[in-house]
């Protein structure tokens, strides 16, 4: 044991440029005991090297300026190990992306004449370069073929691009359709590589009985039916075949039934979805819901119908970008109220009829939906609430921007990231109260409570909600055991204000916990504590967030 341990200290002195290091080890029985022992290790650490001098051989492709350009280590950087790991599999990603799909980069160095210097060689080997053959499928019992060729943004003929492949690996997994996938090049024909698309697919139907708690919402209940696989034109063709579960199924699309009764919030929602309308890149949402909850200050129910439809752009000046238009035909229903109860909620009382036309255009450059660690994503929205018809009419506009950068990645490939973002919100026009912005609580600003900060009036300090909002975070997560739990530290800031500009400002800062099972998704538990350092009169402070689900 004391052995691999010294042997794994000498590594780590290796990996960040101590070349000489030496690490050995004493044992000895502890004072006055003849059981106890005391390992002692002892570190030469030596003197730290840097690059002196960087070669390249075998490289015709890309010449050595442009190698370097790709590369972290340079002249008079210390020679860590991880960094020259991250250069390696950079240039494999450069020369994959033009088809040189079994390209070869590795790294040496010899000491240099002047102490803690050394020379460094990067040795390519090219190889042959390669575009796609067929495209086989292979694993998917259920899943129609087009379902999965609509995910792989590559065709026959075009070079062998590695990096699409990867990418199209990682889109696969997050259909949810498949617990796994891998699209590795076969064939011996020259120049050309078959992709072969090996697949694992999921279990995508799930019938679930729950219930869930939420420092937003309380004690709510679940019951949920979900196909994620549905294919609404496959119909069943006897009894039998419903009941087993063999028809419905296999073109990607998606239908649920969820209904939660709760302590604060009862909520039915039926919604179906169809991610490439007509096999191209236009989605489709329908959904039917009904919502009630009794709030502090007034009983709200809503009824709905919202349909939509988005497009995502691939390729092209517009690439990453995606836009929506979606439409919402409600009625609400506002009561609980009595004489002491806030004018501004009291003037919305008994049923209103709203419809929107809302347009968003979002740009995505993250490289994971539920985990992102490097890009950015930003949303904006214009809704015209009114425009089809209705008691109100009134234009709103939100935009919110996130970035995230990957700090460090360890041996395990975990990732130590932070994200940086904002949130400004205006509503233009009279709005009602039930439209109207608030913040706190999770998702919003943690240390206060769902829907605490607001502008407020009446006798009893009613939260009437504002017409602005400006929202900004900053969050380090880090892994803390395996890839099942991280830990977080936050800060969270902002202000929801009666009209547009700023007179007040909230501020929290805290740490949790994120863990992710899964069998419950990518979606984590979380669980928050948080401080507020600065609030306001009337604010509803809260310590502790936390949302938490379980199915049984």
């Amino acid at each position: 044991m004391a052995e691999r341990d010294a042997a794994a200290i000498k590594a780590f002195y290796v990996a960040r440029g101590y070349l000489n290091a030496q690490v050995g080890y004493r044992i000895d029985f502890e004072k006055d005991s003849e059981t106890d022992l005391v390992v002692t290790f002892i570190i030469s650490e030596g003197i730290q090297h840097y690059i002196q001098s960087i070669k390249f051989v075998g490289n015709t492709v890309f010449d050595d300026a442009r190698l370097v350009s790709m590369m972290r280590s340079f002249v008079g950087e210390v020679v860590d190990a991880d960094v020259l790991k991250a250069d390696r599999e950079k240039l494999l990603q450069e020369y994959g992306r033009l088809g040189y799909v079994y390209a070869e980069v590795n790294t040496s160095h010899v000491f240099a004449e002047d102490d803690g210097f050394v020379n460094l060689t990067v040795t390519v080997v090219e190889q042959a370069q390669y575009r796609f053959g067929r495209i086989v499928v292979r694993g998917n019992r259920n899943t129609k073929d087009r379902v999965i060729r609509r995910e792989l943004r590559f065709l026959p003929e075009e070079l062998y691009d590695t990096t699409k492949a990867k990418a199209a690996e990682q889109s696969l997994v997050e259909t949810r359709l498949f617990n796994d996938a891998k699209i590795t090049p076969v064939g011996d024909q020259p120049g050309v590589r078959d992709a072969l698309v090996t697949l694992e697919e999921a279990d995508t139907t799930s019938i679930l009985f729950g219930v869930g708690i939420t420092s937003n919402s309380g004690l709510v209940g679940s019951i949920s039916i979900e196909q994620r696989n549905f294919d609404i034109f496959d119909t069943p063709r006897s009894g039998r075949e419903f009941f087993r579960g063999r028809s419905f199924r296999g073109a990607g699309q998606t239908m649920r039934l969820v209904v939660e009764p709760g302590t604060e919030l009862n909520r039915a929602r039926l919604e179906f979805r169809e991610p490439y309308l007509f096999d191209r890149d236009i989605g489709m949402g329908l959904a039917l819901y009904l919502f009630e909850r009794g709030r502090d200050e007034f009983d709200e129910r809503r009824i709905g119908f919202s349909p939509s439809f988005d497009k995502r752009f691939r390729e092209g000046p517009l690439k990453g970008w995606a836009t929506e238009a979606s439409f919402r035909f409600e009625q609400i229903k506002i009561g609980g109220t009595d004489i002491f109860t806030a004018q501004d909620i009291r003037d919305d009382r008994g049923n209103n009829w709203l419809t929107s036309v809302k347009g968003t255009l979002v740009r995505d450059t993250t490289d994971s939906r539920w985990l992102p660690s490097r890009g950015d994503r930003l949303q904006l929205s214009l809704e015209q609430v009114g425009a089809l018809g209705g008691d109100h009419f009134f234009p709103k506009a939100v935009a919110t921007y996130d970035k995230y950068f990957t700090l460090k990645t360890d041996v395990f490939g975990r990732k130590h990231i932070l994200q940086f973002g904002t949130t400004v919100g205006q509503i233009f026009g009279d709005a009602p109260v039930f439209e109207k912005f608030f913040a706190g609580g999770i998702g919003s600003l943690r240390g206060f409570a769902f829907r605490g900060i607001s502008p407020r009036d009446g006798i009893r300090d009613d939260a009437v909600g504002g017409d602005f909002l400006v929202l900004t975070n900053a969050e380090y997560s880090f892994p803390l055991i395996g890839k099942t739990v991280r830990g977080a530290t936050f800060i969270d800031m902002g202000t929801v204000e009666k009209d547009f500009g700023i007179q007040s400002w909230r501020a929290a800062a805290g740490f949790g916990a994120r863990i992710y099972i899964k069998y419950f998704g990518p979606i984590p538990l979380s669980f928050d504590f948080a401080v507020p350092l600065a609030e306001e009169d009337g604010d509803d402070t809260q310590f502790f967030s936390f949302s938490f689900g379980a199915s049984f």
